[in-house]
């Protein structure tokens, strides 16, 4: 179903940002 691509894509990204977001934190 194209939706579960589309959700699918939403959450690779969230991960990223997540993921983003704590290096950061553990550099600082």
């Amino acid at each position: 179903m194209h939706l579960n691509r589309v959700q699918s894509r939403a959450n690779f990204s969230f991960l990223i940002e997540k993921h983003r977001f704590y290096s950061q934190q553990f550099l600082e």
